[in-house]
Order: structure tokens, then C-alpha cells, then sequence
């Protein structure tokens, strides 16, 4: 069983995930799914020919994992023409922008991507392998602490809907962890799909609390705010100010509650403590604005819907030039 249909069955299956972290893991798995959205999703034709597919993939991933999808979309499944794009620079066009920095937390893995005039800075993209997976792995933890176990891995998804339904970012953590410890104002109740009752209170701010302190779930990196900082810090002087004033967030792991005001909150006081020497003041010389569109969610798919529209031919690799170059062809792309 595959996608949605395994979601309501799931508490009598073993539910796996060909993709871990931006990067295909199970190639198997990977034409399953891929035959099953294509075939029985789409209803498209078993001659895709005539067919054309653009495919997002994260920031710095390896390029071996894009000659292994391009391998797999034009021999196994008979493609025209395929394009890669990265996602960042999707976001950007579905937002009717060129200029600015992207923020993009998915589902394995989250990255900064300064661009200028349409082009990625390559040099400056930063990466975090830590996104909405990590911080559901996060919030089983903290639910276990609290006397909750969940080990299936059916209770992973029902954790994952928990975290969609419940958590949000704290903008004060200091000030929440007070309210937590001493009121029941952050507590609220979950129905489980057995009927049962749970409470959660705390982690519903504690477990997004590992995008900004990565080392919470023992991975050596900087937090969100601070990857935004460095990688604005490292791109060309010239182009700082627009990056700074165009901080967009994309990606359903962005959709937390008050996920923006503390990424724009954070990257303040990294800009009063390292660039201003401490003086509140040059933030008025400085705007920052960090942007989170309703539709950020959806916003790849709705660029790469424009691209794959407008898109030149000469910008498309056609299965003919697959077949004179082979995979080389995407290894240095």
C-alpha cells in the first residue's frame, strides 16, 4: 500500500519512508511510489514519451542521487524530457520574486539559499539536517518523559498529526517555560485514534525548539536564525542589504504559529550582537523582514508549475541527449 491510502490502515502495517534527509534512500520504494502517482494517481498513460517532469530536489545534495532519478524517470518510466530545479529558487518565482533569501524547511532536511537576480549563490547555501521528521522523532521523546509511549511506526504519523495540530514556536521561551511550570494555560488535550485521551503541554513549544538549538537532538549546528545570519553575512556586500529585507520561508516544517516573528526576532539580535556591537539603534539603518506567505507550503510546487509551463525547450534534456552523454550529464550540473 502506498501514500494516502496506507494512512487510515496504518496501526496494522509497517510504515517506511524511501526518503531520509533530501536524500533517496530505497530506490525500490522510490518506483513504487513514482508508478503509483504517475499510473494510478494521475492516470497518465504507460507511454510517457510525449511526457514531460520537472523534479525538485534540496540544496547541496549529491549528485549521484540526481543521475540515479534522472536514470530511473527516462529508462524505467520512458520520459521525454526531464528538468531539475532546486526549490529555493521555485519558492522565489511562485512569490513573483528574483532577489532574496530562501528558508526552506521540508520534511528531512531544512537550507538557506541566497539569490540574486535569479541566480542561487552556491557558495553561501547552507545546510541543517534537521526538519519536520527530527522534530516529530524530538516530540516522541519528550512525549515519552511525560509517560507516553510511542514506538510503532503507525505512531509516528500519529505523533507527526499531533505536532501539526499542536505545536507552535515561543517567542519568549524563558516566559513559556514559566507559564508551563506554573499554569495550565499551554496544556491542551488530544484524542488518539483509539479513542484515548492525552494531555500535552510543554512540548508543544519544546519540540520545535530543535530547529533553533540543533544540539537538543545531538546534532552539531548552528540554529535557523543563525544559518540565515551567516549565510547573508558571507554573500557579496553589495548584495546583503536585499537579502536582509527579503527573508522568505517556505516548506510545510515553516508553518508553525509564530515561527516567523522569532526567526525575525533572532536574526535581530545576531545583527545587534555582531554587526552593531551591541547598539539596538542600527536596526532602523537596517530593515529586516522575514516573509511568510500564506501558501508556503505549497509555494515549490506552485514556482515549478510556472517553470515547467514557460520553461524554453533548450532548458529541458531530452531522452536523446540521455542517451548520447548517459548520467555524466547530471554529474556535473
Amino acid at each position: 500500500m502506498l501514500g494516502d491510502e496506507a494512512n487510515p490502515l496504518r496501526s496494522y502495517l509497517e510504515i517506511t519512508y524511501p526518503i531520509r534527509e533530501g536524500i533517496i534512500e530505497n530506490w525500490d520504494d522510490m518506483e513504487a511510489l513514482w508508478a503509483y502517482t504517475f499510473h494510478t494517481k494521475m492516470g497518465l498513460p504507460k507511454d510517457l514519451s510525449k511526457h514531460k517532469i520537472l523534479v525538485t530536489e534540496a540544496a547541496m545534495n549529491p549528485k549521484k542521487n540526481r543521475a540515479m532519478m534522472a536514470k530511473m524517470l527516462f529508462e524505467k518510466f520512458g520520459f521525454g524530457h526531464v528538468m531539475f530545479e532546486m526549490q529555493a529558487l521555485l519558492t522565489l518565482f511562485a512569490e513573483g520574486e528574483t532577489t532574496g533569501l530562501v528558508f526552506d524547511a521540508g520534511d528531512g532536511v531544512s537550507h538557506c539559499i541566497p539569490v540574486f537576480d535569479g541566480f542561487p549563490l552556491y557558495d553561501q547555501v547552507k545546510r541543517l539536517n534537521v526538519a519536520g521528521r527530527h522534530i516529530t522523532e524530538y516530540l516522541i521523546k519528550l512525549l515519552l518523559i511525560r509517560g507516553y509511549a510511542f514506538n510503532s511506526s503507525a505512531d509516528f504519523e500519529t505523533v507527526r498529526e499531533i505536532k501539526e495540530q499542536l505545536c507552535y514556536v515561543s517567542y519568549d521561551l524563558n516566559k513559556d517555560r514559566k507559564l508551563a511550570q506554573e499554569t495550565t494555560v499551554v496544556d491542551k488535550e488530544y484524542r488518539l485514534p483509539d479513542g484515548n485521551l492525552i494531555s500535552v503541554g510543554r512540548e508543544r513549544f519544546e519540540a520545535p525548539e530543535c530547529i533553533f538549538n540543533p544540539m537538543l537532538i545531538d546534532v552539531e549546528s548552528v540554529g535557523i536564525a543563525d544559518l540565515i545570519y551567516e549565510s547573508i553575512t558571507e554573500s557579496p556586500v553589495d548584495v546583503q542589504r536585499a537579502l536582509v529585507a527579503n527573508v522568505t520561508l517556505a516548506g510545510g516544517t515553516t508553518m508553525f504559529p509564530g515561527l516567523s516573528s522569532r526567526v525575525e526576532k533572532d536574526l535581530k539580535e545576531c545583527y545587534v550582537k555582531d554587526k552593531f556591537n551591541g547598539d539596538r539603534k542600527g536596526l532602523n539603518r537596517l530593515p529586516i523582514i522575514v516573509h511568510d506567505p500564506p501558501r508556503r507550503k505549497h509555494c515549490v510546487f506552485m514556482g515549478a508549475s510556472f517553470i515547467a509551463q514557460n520553461a524554453p525547450d533548450n532548458n529541458w534534456i531530452s531522452i536523446n541527449q540521455y542517451k548520447e552523454q548517459g548520467e555524466k550529464m547530471f554529474l556535473k550540473v
